[in-house]
């Protein structure tokens, strides 16, 4: 079997990285090196880490570029046939690469996508959901007909469940963009994927992650999050439209994405309070303004008249609507939270 590099950038993870390194290292499959990505930590997670130093785990110091500048430093240092990514507070299934590996290599895949676990934490709700798609065999053709569907739970934007090879990576300078923090993942897998010609995807759960109950996409409020955002989005469109797929279902479900990406955001801005009410409302208006986000609140299906008087109060640039729906979807979630930790 193949070399396998597996990347891990690490920033201040100490409570995490020896579960995170002891998921690797504990598989039966020992065919693969680990590359730790220190980004500049400030606490422990250096110390942790040069306990597990040895010939299959390197260790590369680097100042805080951000995950993006230390997976490609990964990527760079690689001496494996396929890499996969793992970040530090997360931690992969046993025998996950072994599968991934025998699975990549029995057709010769460019490519290959698992699935994965989310562990949802809250007030007492935690629960699992497995994501995962269809086990399947895809030309380059099939594989961009049917792009979109990919988008349904971000299946398409992880990286940890994805296997790649390295040889397509440096060939094509395939890298992550370090200008951006997020969505940075689903430009690189689109960039990548449209250098694939062999797709496989199994059903297989390989890597687990946690996420907190609640619609943040950050737990670090940037002002510019909906310009990075769209910016990322704009140049996944524009991958999209070159490969001539950018119509019917296709467009619909990627602006729908796009669309709730930009409401997320447009959440946070709302409920924030570290910022004034004034800069509030113009970080709302200025996202208002946007021609994609305009475009794309035309996409959302008729769920309900929540969604319907939120599209019109997007359309309409109606600031005081839109921040009564967002209080609203507040209170009902920690009403919903509150009834479930009390059964």
């Amino acid at each position: 079997m193949s070399l396998v590099s597996i990347i891990i950038p690490v920033y201040n993870a100490e409570k995490y990285i020896r579960r995170c390194l002891d998921s690797i290292l504990r598989q039966a499959f020992q065919d693969f090196e680990v590359i730790i990505v220190n980004d500049g930590s400030t606490d422990k997670s250096l110390e942790i880490c040069l306990e597990y130093q040895s010939s299959k785990v390197r260790i590369i110091t680097q100042k805080n570029g951000g995950p993006s500048s230390a997976r490609n430093r990964g990527i760079l240092e690689a001496r494996g046939e396929y890499i996969r990514f793992v970040d530090a507070d997360d931690y992969i299934l046993e025998n996950s690469t072994q599968l991934m590996v025998e699975k990549m290599e029995e057709k010769d895949s460019d490519i290959l996508i698992a699935g994965i676990r989310c562990i949802v934490l809250g007030t007492g709700d935690e629960r699992l959901k497995d994501i995962c798609m269809p086990k399947k065999q895809m030309n380059k053709k099939q594989f961009w007909r049917e792009v979109s569907a990919y988008f349904r739970d971000w299946f398409i934007h992880y990286t940890p469940n994805k296997m790649y090879k390295t040889q397509i990576l440096r060939d094509k300078n395939i890298l992550f963009d370090e200008t951006i923090c997020n969505s940075e993942d689903l430009l690189f897998n689109i960039q990548y994927c449209a250098e694939c010609e062999k797709f496989i995807i199994i059903e297989d759960i390989v890597y687990a992650y946690e996420k907190s109950n609640d619609m943040s996409i950050s737990s670090v409020f940037r002002e510019d999050a909906f310009l990075i955002q769209d910016y990322a989005y704009a140049e996944v469109r524009k991958v999209i439209q070159k490969q001539g797929v950018y119509l019917g279902e296709n467009r619909d479900r990627f602006e729908t994405a796009y669309a709730d990406i930009a409401f997320k955001t447009l959440y946070n801005i709302c409920l924030n309070n570290t910022i004034t009410r004034k800069k509030r409302n113009q970080l709302m208006k200025s996202i208002l303004k946007n021609e994609h986000m305009l475009e794309a609140a035309h996409y959302w299906s008729n769920q309900g008249i929540v969604i319907k008087v939120l599209k019109k109060a997007v359309i309409k640039k109606k600031i005081f609507i839109l921040k009564l729906l967002i209080w609203s979807l507040k209170v009902n979630d920690g009403i919903r939270r509150k009834l479930v930790k009390g059964k």
